[in-house]
């Protein structure tokens, strides 16, 4: 009875290696994915910062006017929550809802219409 006793507890310890390997596995994948929206944030965020002094610099707009401008386009979505964010598309083929940010239904495959423009 030990011996079936110890071919189980191996067994079982055996799966929590499987398991925790794979938990590892995943949570590196993750963190490459942060690194790399994190960079892509990064660069974003010099860009606007170099396009925005430019356009003071060069007195095409205020500071005062930037900004209004972001507020603008924040609430282009109904909300003031520093962000924005496009509303879903259904699909004119299958009428299902995709986002609004692949230019294909996901279930279907039919093109979907361009995105409205953003405010501005």
């Amino acid at each position: 009875m030990g011996f079936l006793w110890e071919l189980f507890q191996q067994r079982r310890i055996w799966d929590a290696q499987l398991d925790a390997s794979q938990a590892r596995e995943r949570a590196d994948f993750t963190g490459n994915i942060v690194r790399e929206l994190q960079s892509r944030l990064d660069r974003l965020e010099l860009v606007v910062e170099a396009l925005c002094t430019l356009l003071r610099d060069k007195g095409v707009l205020t500071e005062k006017e930037i900004a209004g401008r972001i507020q603008e386009v924040d609430l282009a979505d109904g909300l003031l929550d520093g962000s924005y964010t496009r509303p879903p598309v259904q699909c004119p083929r299958c009428g299902r809802v995709v986002s609004p940010r692949r230019p294909t239904c996901t279930y279907c495959g039919a093109e979907l219409p361009a995105p409205a423009p953003r405010p501005g």
